[in-house]
């Protein structure tokens, strides 16, 4: 459950990178959002599990960011991946279950949103799991 927040975090922290980056007319890095769904705290070797080999992620772990003490506040995959998205509890964006889509106006203030907005391209690549259909014209 600790690994869910620890993207939010760094939703968070990239998107504040990119602004100062923007600002300050500096080359914008790439950036690369990775999510692994449903596993437990301890399910990467980065984490220390001793018997599950995850050399690609661990590699990732350790070239970039890894929070180790951070906690997820719902743990439905629909309602946590609603929370990636727009940085917002569930109560707030409102996704309590696999049926509940983001409103038009949550998802415009998602991360991938506010990136496109500064200019960045995006894409999605994966399960959506938000509910319904991936929104229309969303990414690049």
């Amino acid at each position: 459950m600790k690994f869910y927040t620890r993207w939010i975090a760094l939703g968070a922290c990239l998107f504040t990178l990119t602004s100062d980056l923007q600002a300050a007319d500096v080359k914008r890095p790439n950036i690369i959002f990775l999510l692994t769904d449903d596993q437990r705290f301890d399910a990467l070797g980065c984490m220390g599990n001793p018997i599950i080999q995850t050399p690609r992620l661990d590699n990732l772990a350790a070239e970039g960011v890894l929070f180790r003490n951070s906690f997820a506040t719902t743990s439905i995959c629909a309602t946590s991946r609603a929370t990636f998205l727009c940085g917002q509890y569930a109560r707030r964006h409102g996704v309590h279950d696999f049926r509940i889509t983001l409103k038009p106006e949550t998802f415009a203030n998602t991360y991938p949103m506010l990136l496109r907005k500064s200019g960045y391209r995006t894409a999605f690549i994966g399960k959506w799991g938000v509910g319904g259909e991936l929104p229309k014209d969303a990414f690049d």
